[in-house]
């Protein structure tokens, strides 16, 4: 059996999207989530279970494997670089970065860092754009 996946959520109000997700892959459970607004913090814990809770982004990093953020733009970044240099894995909401300067960061820093990093991109899954594309095939 594989170990679970300890997944911790960055923007609470936003990432709580991600949570019925998370909840259909055995392999992952989602056990903190982090945000500035202690209110969000409450209701979105409550709501979903979640006992873990942080308004401080690296203090939840130390208790998790994976972090996705759902923050604002020009957080991504800074916060991509934080957990990938701890060791954890990163799923990013678009947009990945608000300057070029900011891309070539986080693509070094991925680069020389273990863990892997996935920008959450999905409209390309949507069902008119997969029916586009395969038109186009």
């Amino acid at each position: 059996m594989k170990e679970e996946l300890k997944i911790g959520i960055a923007g609470a109000n936003r990432g709580s999207s991600f949570m019925v997700p998370f909840t259909t892959i055995s392999e992952t459970k989602v056990t903190a989530i982090c945000d500035l607004n202690e209110d969000v913090l409450e209701g979105i814990g409550e709501k979903f279970g979640i006992e873990q809770r942080f308004t401080q982004y690296e203090e939840m990093l130390d208790q998790i494997d994976v972090v996705v953020l759902a923050t604002p733009e020009n957080l991504h970044v800074p916060q991509s670089i934080l957990a990938l240099k701890a060791g954890k894995h990163v799923i990013s909401e678009v947009t990945a970065a608000v300057s070029i300067e900011q891309c070539y960061q986080l693509v070094e820093t991925v680069q020389n860092s273990q863990a892997k990093y996935m920008m959450a991109e999905n409209m390309c899954y949507h069902k008119p754009n997969v029916l586009i594309k395969n038109m186009v095939r």
